[in-house]
């Protein structure tokens, strides 16, 4: 006997994977505010055909002693599925989907044998192979194989009516639909999406060495960002827990003894923690975002949208005097600085009139912050940089000799 719904629709799916080989997984996750029992639940099951459509062919129990606490997961692996999937598995079950197999939760009802049970949620349905032998979801044909099902996190409850929760498209659907392999929701189900797109297109950019970091993104060279498409934009997804908020920064590059050297110099702007070493500040809800950036400058969106003004920076430095001593003189100066990833050249500095003084010129944005020192071309050669706590030294409390500016 079916029973009907009630206020007992507190646990649902919450996640499903169906990937190569025997990467399958279910995870179920608790909404409510207490610790649900799960020998009051079952999952029954329909695999391939079913001779008796609507009605399940298989009741499988929970392992004995499962519970799942308030806001916390339950998951469900195949027992030769990918460590890092079985890492999050609280038990395993050989009989998991091909993608055409039909779950539900259902909550026992008077006896536990099966025959009185409430339907509460749904991967699929009981009514057989479906169309095609997978389900579309989200408008995403084939769906349920080969690919991972994340529930939104603005659903709160079971849906028993799977062609109601799949939708019609991504709007309409209770799940988004992920590439094969995705596993990075698992174990937690209240996480969203993160995308950080930075322009660096003012920037001498260093090609492989474009990192997000700090606060919730960790130490220099965790999370790296990418151009794959060579338009100057450098790209990175993270997962994130709901409800949260990080400071953060960007990184041209990886520098120094704990990496931060190169890190974007936002000081004075509207943007900058001065608390939190000038990095930037976001804080976030439900719902997936994307965050867009100009490399060392306030604002919402890429550096063409921010009406940033570019000014000529011309750097000069004498070396009169310096022809007196045993090193040779440079045909070139360079200034190499946080505009550019301290390579060690950087603005190329000529004497095209012979009295010792270098000069080159850049374009830098306006209204920003630069650190920088003269050298002779790579940082095995002579440098030139403030006197440390001198009045030329930009940062003063810092241990590096770097001169300095604002645009």
């Amino acid at each position: 006997m079916i029973g009907s719904l009630s206020a007992q629709t507190n646990i649902f799916f919450s996640e499903y994977a169906e990937g190569n080989g025997q990467n399958k997984y279910i995870e179920i996750y608790n909404a409510s505010n207490e610790t649900i029992d799960l020998s009051d639940y079952a999952y029954a099951t329909v695999f391939n055909t079913n001779n008796n459509p609507g009605n399940y062919e298989y009741w499988n129990e929970f392992v004995a002693g499962a519970q799942i606490a308030p806001g916390d997961v339950f998951v469900i692996a195949h027992p030769s599925a990918d460590n890092q999937i079985l890492f999050h598995a609280d038990m395993t079950d050989t009989y998991l989907s091909n993608g055409n197999d039909g779950f539900c939760i259902v909550k026992k009802g008077d006896n536990s044998d099966g025959d009185s049970y409430t339907v509460l949620d749904c991967i699929g349905n009981w009514d057989g192979l479906p169309t095609d032998s997978t389900w579309q979801v989200a408008g995403v044909p084939g769906a349920t194989m080969n690919h991972t099902l994340v529930r939104k996190s603005t659903i709160t409850t079971g849906n028993p009516n799977w062609s109601t929760a799949v939708g019609s498209d991504a709007n309409s659907s209770e799940w988004i639909v992920y590439d094969n392999e995705t596993w990075g929701y698992l174990g937690d189900h209240n996480k969203i999406d993160i995308t950080f797109n930075l322009d660096m297109n003012y920037m001498d950019d260093s090609p492989d060495n474009v990192y997000l970091a700090a606060g919730m993104f960790g130490n220099p060279g965790e999370n790296k960002m990418v151009d794959e498409d060579g338009d100057g934009i450098y790209t990175i997804n993270v997962v994130v827990p709901i409800d949260s908020s990080t400071n953060y920064t960007y990184l041209n590059g990886i520098s120094g003894e704990h990496g931060w050297d190169l890190k974007e110099n936002i000081a004075g702007q509207s943007c900058a923690m001065t608390e939190q070493y000038n990095d930037r500040y976001l804080e976030w809800g439900h719902e997936n975002m994307a965050v867009n950036a100009c490399f060392g400058v306030c604002g919402d969106g890429a550096c063409s949208q921010l009406n940033i003004q570019e000014v000529e920076v011309t750097f000069n430095v004498s070396l009169v005097g310096y022809e007196c001593s045993s090193t040779t003189l440079p045909d070139t100066v360079y200034a190499t600085g946080s505009f550019e990833g301290w390579s060690g050249y950087g603005v190329p500095l000529v004497d095209e009139d012979g009295d010792l003084i270098y000069s080159g010129t850049k374009s830098l944005l306006d209204g920003a912050f630069y650190e920088y020192q003269y050298v002779f071309g790579g940082w095995d050669n002579p440098t030139s940089g403030a006197d440390i706590g001198a009045s030329c030294d930009w940062y003063g409390q810092d241990q590096y000799a770097n001169y300095g500016f604002e645009t």
